[in-house]
């Protein structure tokens, strides 16, 4: 057998200090810690804490949002605001019921628009998606006597979102208002809910009106939380009856504080209706003139010859871009 040869490898030096960093960064990483838990901290936040965030097309300084709050909650005790990032914002409070007062009485707005709250979250991570879903009070008008138990209060609410509680109101109280009322988990990303047709044996459907309590800005084309574009760009929303023509679906009957409407008894009222004029002129580089001007639309006027060719409550999609609506609220 052949003889091996070992070849030398020549180290000029060695270094301690890094051999030392090493050998500790080894032990700390090897090293279980094990840390104390004290469960009474929970009670800090649990009970008297919760988080917020605005929601819809407005985004709103955290120095605004407090500003309101101080005189929408000025009849509680202390309270104090934090921002804990991507426009979440914590609300601490000094008593357990202050706390629940201002969770029992979601949805909050400021400025017409949506402040979400959820509680506090214990593991202290904050999900922006829990945002996407928020408490309402919904009433369901159009029922008719028979159906206005509250045993149809959860079924009814399927139809919207998770239900969470009625009022549970009597019997006498139920029958004398009119409507149902419950509190739901509902989907803001998504288009509202506005009613639907109930059928009964031997008897002509009914629309079953959904009326939102405390309802933040709403676009009554597509209806949806306000976007941030001014011209809604999808074809509006409209129900069909069995008989009779095409409906728009929302409007401010959607909204608890308009009674017993509904979008049939309404037929589009109460919407203003907004168009561009076009007054024919060459638009360049050089001139600082807006493009036409805003003018509310008088549905007994006409057009003036050339203009813009309009039809109430049907205009077509293709004229979007030079046309919105402007929701009164």
């Amino acid at each position: 057998m052949g003889e091996i040869h070992a070849k030398e490898v020549v180290v000029d030096s060695i270094d301690e200090n890094s051999n030392k960093l090493l050998e500790r960064d080894s032990n700390m990483e090897m090293e279980m810690l094990e840390l104390f838990e004290d469960i009474t901290l929970e009670d800090v936040v649990i009970n008297k804490a919760c988080i917020g965030k605005v929601m819809g097309n407005k985004e709103m300084p955290a120095s605004v949002v407090k500003k309101i709050l101080m005189g929408v909650w000025r009849n509680i005790g202390s309270w104090r605001m934090k921002k804990c990032g991507e426009g979440v914002m914590g609300f601490f409070f000094a008593t357990e019921e202050d706390c629940q007062f201002v969770m029992e009485k979601r949805p909050w707005l400021v400025n017409g628009v949506l402040l979400n709250l959820k509680p506090w979250p214990l593991e202290g991570e904050v999900r922006i998606a829990e945002f996407d879903v928020a408490h309402f009070w919904v009433q369901f008008h159009g029922l008719p006597t028979r159906c206005l138990s509250d045993d149809n209060t959860p079924i009814i609410a399927k139809k919207i979102g998770a239900f969470i509680k009625s009022d549970e109101k009597p019997k006498f109280e139920l029958v004398r208002r009119g409507y149902l009322r419950c509190w739901v988990d509902i989907w803001i990303t998504h288009p509202f809910t506005a009613g639907f047709f109930l059928k009964a044996v031997g008897k002509e459907e009914t629309w079953i009106q959904f009326k939102y309590e405390k309802l933040p800005y709403l676009c009554f084309n597509c209806g949806r939380l306000t976007h941030l574009d001014k011209i809604c760009h999808v074809p509006k929303a409209m129900v069909i009856p069995k008989v009779g023509k095409a409906i728009q679906i929302y409007g401010p009957w959607i909204k608890s504080d308009t009674g017993r409407n509904n979008c049939f008894t309404m037929e589009g009222k109460g919407i203003t209706q907004w168009q561009i004029e076009d007054s024919g002129r060459t638009w360049g580089k050089g001139t600082s003139e807006k493009k036409g001007t805003w003018k509310r639309r008088n549905p007994n006027s006409r057009p003036e010859k050339g203009g813009l060719r309009w039809r109430q409550n049907a205009w077509p999609l293709h004229a979007l871009s030079t046309r919105m609506q402007n929701v009164q609220r």
